[in-house]
């Protein structure tokens, strides 16, 4: 998946409102480490968060982007009142 691909598939997240521009973090051993911020928006929560990811090849043919760490996942929780 490339850089583009990568940021496309954050975007198609149900909980994702918004995607800003991603920002070079650092660059080492070939590759480049970015953090990207976006809104979550589930029911009437918010939150404002951002998300980590590596490129490699940037630009050339070989460019593959991958989540650091892990892929993102829906943070705010629903919960169903209790009251009978």
């Amino acid at each position: 998946m490339t850089q583009e691909q990568l940021l496309d598939d954050l975007e198609s997240k149900d909980f994702v409102d918004f995607i800003g521009e991603p920002e070079l973090q650092t660059e080492t051993l070939g590759s480049k480490w970015y953090r990207v911020s976006f809104r979550e928006i589930v029911g009437k929560s918010m939150i404002n968060r951002s998300i980590d990811f590596y490129v490699l090849d940037e630009g050339t043919a070989k460019e593959r982007a991958f989540y650091k760490d892990k892929e993102v996942e829906q943070q705010i929780r629903i919960t169903k009142d209790l009251i009978a």
